[in-house]
């Protein structure tokens, strides 16, 4: 995607500009992650299969409007660091959205919520919005509009009442109960152009995901 600049925009507008047409780059500037060699922060550079997956996610995003992707991950490949920068990059640059990440145990729930938090605070002062009300699990961006939530995969009513924009499942086969949690948080997401829904998980027969999967490659 080209992006066309005005000369007459001010250093920043273009900075705000770019970053928000290249999310990899604005990845790499602005969001800090934990290294798994000694526990030091350091800028969210994407590897191989994060690049891929990004390439692949674009190209359906134009293509279609919006964003329908499974993925069957390996180990540590990033996937779900990956999915929640993409969705904090919308809140970053867009309003008015509602997103919901689910993961299938509260310690997991709780080790996103940290790493989004972390991406918060580590962002630098040009593109860090107030934030409203927030809990352990949900942080509110008063002038965007946007509520960026992490949940738990407990019932098939969690993720219900709202209309959400983008949705992540984390470890789907882990999910007890998965096709009625997903069929009832997926009808929260509308078909409108620019919604994204992203279910992923590693492998494991004999579950509904592994169903769900084989039906799509079908």
């Amino acid at each position: 995607m080209s992006l066309l600049v005005s000369r007459n925009k001010a250093p920043e507008q273009e900075m705000y500009a770019f970053f928000a047409a290249n999310p990899l780059a604005f990845f790499k500037r602005e969001l800090k992650i934990i290294t798994k060699a000694g526990g030091a922060l350091s800028p969210l550079e994407v590897n191989h299969a994060q690049r891929y997956v990004h390439q692949r996610l674009e190209k359906q995003k134009r293509v279609t409007g919006k964003v329908r992707a499974l993925l069957l991950k390996g180990r540590q490949q990033g996937m779900s660091t990956y999915t929640e920068a993409r969705f904090f990059h919308q809140n970053i640059f867009l309003s008015g959205r509602n997103t919901i990440i689910m993961a299938h145990l509260s310690t997991a729930s709780a080790s996103i919520y940290k790493m989004v938090r972390r991406f918060y605070d580590s962002l630098s002062d040009p593109f860090k919005p107030s934030l409203g009300s927030s809990s352990w699990q949900t942080l509110e961006f008063i002038k965007h509009k946007n509520i960026y939530q992490v949940l738990t995969a407990g019932s098939g009513d969690a993720g219900r009442g709202s209309t959400t924009h983008s949705l992540h499942g984390s470890e789907v086969a882990m999910w007890e109960n998965a096709q009625d949690i997903v069929a009832g948080v997926m009808q929260s997401v509308s078909s409108e152009p620019g919604t994204e829904i992203i279910l992923e998980s590693t492998g494991k027969a004999a579950t509904w995901y592994h169903d769900f999967w084989n039906k799509a490659v079908a």
